[in-house]
């Protein structure tokens, strides 16, 4: 009985939540438009923070067998081996 009443309450609780998310302003906006579009800011922003830290292919740059070479945020060159884990290289050249 205790599980039933609380699943009652979460699926009450939902309703309200979309009944107030989705409720039209005088201006013919929602709150759930004002968070859609507050959510896209700090998207953008996150994706700004990460392309910068990013890891980077280096042009021009290969591995002993030819794999592509990267460089991570802390300017340390690598490469990709066989079994999929990163190979630092000794002699960064940066």
């Amino acid at each position: 009985m205790k599980k039933i009443t609380q699943i009652l309450s979460i699926a009450a609780a939902a309703g309200v939540a979309y009944k107030v998310l989705t409720t039209k302003r005088d201006d013919g906006t929602t709150l759930l438009d004002n968070l859609s579009e507050a959510g896209k800011g700090w998207g953008d922003k996150l994706n700004q923070y990460m392309g910068k830290i990013q890891d980077k292919l280096m042009p021009g740059m290969k591995g002993p067998e030819g794999e592509d070479v990267f460089t991570d945020m802390y300017k340390r060159s690598y490469y990709m081996n066989k079994e999929g884990s990163r190979t630092y290289l000794e002699d960064n050249v940066m």
